[in-house]
């Protein structure tokens, strides 16, 4: 799914035309019924526009450089890739501005659980996106799993922790 992804990205298609091919492409022979969530994310980074498609994906976060962070939700969600043919995903956009981070990861952070079943929360991570609001992004993703880690302690995981996170530094020239 990500080389796909990633293949029809690289050759200039939007992210919901995108998504709509290897959406159809993953549907074919699918007699297992397996399906995948996705975000994907084109950054203009010349202006910080950001055009993206959710695919039954966790909602990502803007960490504002003035340490605020936000929410990025889409109006109707859409089903993960896989799960239905000719499946249209919906385009959505907001701006970055210099300084500003995007978090992104997978539905084992928020659902981690500890040994008395209860889930980490995306209260929890909010809590820890705040308090790690000026790490540099690597920092940043290092505190969120030691966060996960320190609340989990030695209970068993059922699920992958995964996390990805980039800051526009600047603004690109318009040429």
């Amino acid at each position: 799914a990500k080389t796909l992804i990633k293949n029809r990205a690289q050759i200039g298609e939007s992210a919901e035309q995108a998504l709509y091919n290897v959406n159809n492409q993953l549907c074919e022979g699918n007699d297992e019924n397996y399906f995948v969530t996705a975000w994907l994310g084109i950054v203009d980074i010349r202006t910080g526009l950001v055009s993206y498609c959710d695919a039954g994906h966790e909602n990502p976060y803007i960490i504002h450089a003035d340490g605020t962070v936000e929410e990025i939700a889409v109006a109707k969600k859409r089903p993960p890739l896989a799960a239905m043919e000719d499946m249209p995903y919906m385009k959505n956009e907001f701006t970055l501005q210099p300084g500003d981070t995007v978090f992104l990861y997978t539905d084992g952070v928020p659902e981690a659980t500890d040994a008395n079943n209860e889930l980490y929360s995306t209260t929890r991570l909010e809590e820890c996106l705040r308090e790690n609001a000026k790490d540099d992004v690597k920092s940043l993703l290092v505190h969120v799993r030691e966060n996960v880690d320190a609340f989990v302690k030695d209970a068993p995981q059922f699920d992958d922790l995964t996390m990805l996170a980039f800051r526009l530094n600047t603004l690109g020239e318009n040429k």
